[in-house]
């Protein structure tokens, strides 16, 4: 695991000026009014504007987040209030960078081996890949369970644990999935694997 601290800067040319829609959206999303993918995207705004600027990071904690944590909800709500700082909701929007949920400056495409097993895209990384042996002709796959290319747990059952478990590697639908930075750092939180750069 890697550990870094995550500097945030702001415009340095005047202070930070966060759009009243923001302020508007951060009031409706803490009322439950809008998505997080949508109040998400309004603060992605603020980072493509030069607004607020935070560097490219390494993850600080590797933990798999179901959703924006509500401390975050509750800070947006009370600085839509007023009864916060602006530099209160910024680091909220910093936590959420830190831990992946706002990916900046990591929109490139990295291509990722998965293999397709029941119509899900599952890394390489987390199977066991077993040679030819006497139960088996052929190398082969086993697993017990996978996180699919969306870092979703999905459990099954080797077919054939005895034998060619999930199947002869040429059997397999090998494909080159697209997959961003933050998608990455989401997978490996969940599965624990870190996925090398090439």
């Amino acid at each position: 695991m890697i550990l870094a601290a995550i500097p945030m800067a702001f415009a340095q040319d005047e202070p930070v000026k966060i759009p009243d829609w923001i302020r508007n959206n951060a009031g409706w999303w803490s009322n439950g009014q809008i998505s997080d993918s949508d109040f998400l995207t309004g603060i992605q705004y603020l980072m493509e504007q030069g607004i607020m600027v935070v560097p490219k990071t390494e993850i600080t904690q590797q933990v798999a987040l179901p959703s924006v944590p509500g401390w975050i909800r509750d800070t947006a709500g009370w600085w839509a209030a007023g009864q916060v700082t602006d530099e209160d909701f910024v680091n909220g929007i910093s936590w959420l960078v830190e831990h992946g949920i706002i990916n900046v400056g990591n929109t490139t495409d990295r291509k990722i081996p998965a293999y397709e097993i029941e119509g899900n895209h599952y890394p390489i990384y987390q199977f066991q890949i077993t040679p030819q042996s006497p139960d088996c002709d052929d190398t082969h796959l086993h697993a017990s369970s996978g996180y699919t290319i969306d870092a979703v747990l999905v459990s099954f059952t080797d077919p054939h644990p005895g034998e060619c478990g999930l199947g002869t590697v040429d059997s397999l639908v090998l494909n080159q999935i697209p997959m961003n930075e933050n998608q990455i750092r989401q997978w490996e939180k969940a599965s624990g694997i870190i996925i090398a750069e090439e």
